[in-house]
């Protein structure tokens, strides 16, 4: 069944235009990995090839993509086109797609040695760590990980390292003890050496409603790995707080650290209104984002058919096609094609081929076939991927000559 719908998307593909065409193989190419990895190779390069011939700046985003969903079909060449990705977080996205569809091997073979000076993705080298399981075969790659991430973080300034801290505080003993405490010691100097800056950092908890607030990125910094510098290096972590005093308030209100609360992966109870009625006691919320921030539990969006769903995405799709402002992006990158993917994934994880029945909403051929592919992707048992979205560009509006020329006398 899936091959059949999988082969009829396909033949849609091949009669569309070149940057529908590129951006729908390139998906395609990441369901077929499921079922015919051969083929879905060929396809993936067919795309690839596609996409860098579209001339800029349509090419541009097309090549980007082409790079993330590479990632879920060929590691390595993913990792060759890791520069198009046009985002700052470029090996983030990379490792998190390898991890998400089953390349934990190639995954930690590049967390070990990145082979790029790309912004090291901290929080994917702590699902690979764990992934990886306790197994003594293992136990060295795990090390190695951490001590790529420590690498990192000790060429990289204070503010750009999201998820260190946490890493941190959770793998920490996998080092030998002098090694992980000269590793801190190697990182409270670095941070002590940048120079400090103004900013409004909050660390709460909301179960005991303890808060530490900072107006000093050093003092922030430190306290992010105070956690770990305080089991290693006592001496060492009250002489900063007799220096630094918001991190001595701080550790007031988290003795111990903030991150050591969290890296013990405390489960935290989902509230049970929103699960199904049937939901063991391990079953977690589904929402459908609607728009930028709205959530809307799923068995209210199942019940509706997606009704507020596909008014925002109608209304997305209105502002694309606005005659008088166009989106020029590709197809593949417009709000509205964001929005109706979304719509088909989750009707396809949820109602299976039944959620087909949707696809007769979406007007526009080249939408309705980029959201099918989600569909067939969800049916596929795949993960959802994010992607580039590109709104309209706004242009500035003049006023007609003639009222123009009136207000300039």
């Amino acid at each position: 069944m899936l091959e059949q719908h999988l082969f009829e998307a396909r033949t849609e593909a091949e009669q569309s235009d070149p940057p529908v065409k590129a951006a729908a193989l390139l998906h395609l190419a990441r369901i077929w990995a499921v079922i015919d990895r051969p083929e879905a190779e060929r396809l993936l390069e067919t795309g690839i090839t596609l996409a860098f011939e579209i001339p800029l700046p349509d090419g541009d985003a097309l090549r980007s993509q082409s790079a993330a969903l590479a990632a879920t079909v060929s590691p390595q060449r993913a990792v060759q086109l890791m520069p198009f990705l046009k985002e700052p977080f470029r090996a983030t996205t990379i490792i998190a797609n390898m991890l998400s569809h089953g390349y934990l091997a190639d995954a930690v073979s590049w967390l070990r040695n990145p082979t790029s000076d790309e912004q090291y993705p901290y929080r994917q080298a702590m699902e690979a760590i764990s992934r990886s399981g306790n197994h003594s075969g293992n136990e060295e790659s795990r090390r190695n990980i951490l001590r790529a991430a420590v690498r990192a973080r000790l060429c990289a300034s204070g503010s750009s390292a999201p998820g260190f801290d946490i890493l941190l505080a959770s793998e920490w003993s996998l080092l030998p003890a002098e090694e992980a405490k000269a590793a801190v010691r190697n990182i409270v100097q670095r941070i002590v050496e940048e120079a400090d800056g103004p900013t409004q950092s909050k660390f709460s908890n909301s179960d005991s409603g303890r808060v530490a607030l900072f107006s000093s990125t050093r003092e922030s910094h430190l306290f992010g790995v105070f956690s770990v510098l305080v089991q290693l290096d006592v001496e060492l972590a009250d002489a900063l707080c007799c220096e630094y005093p918001q991190l001595a308030a701080a550790i007031v209100a988290f003795p111990h650290g903030y991150f050591a609360e969290f890296a013990t992966g405390r489960p935290r109870n989902p509230p049970r209104e929103s699960l199904p009625p049937n939901a063991g006691p391990d079953a977690q919320p589904d929402y459908i984002t609607v728009g930028c921030s709205r959530l809307l539990p799923i068995p209210e969006a199942l019940r509706t058919e997606f009704a507020a769903s596909f008014d925002e995405a109608l209304r997305l799709y209105a502002l694309d096609t606005d005659s008088d402002n166009p989106n020029q992006a590709p197809r593949e990158c417009w709000p509205s094609a964001r929005e109706f993917r979304n719509i088909l994934f989750k009707a396809g994880e949820h109602e299976g081929v039944a959620a087909l029945r949707y696809l007769n909403r979406i007007s526009d051929r080249d939408l309705r076939l980029l959201a099918r592919i989600e569909l067939l992707a969800a049916i596929a048992g795949l993960p959802q991927l994010g992607g580039v979205t590109m709104p309209p560009q706004s242009r500035p509006r003049f006023l007609p000559m003639e009222k123009k020329d009136r207000w300039l006398m």
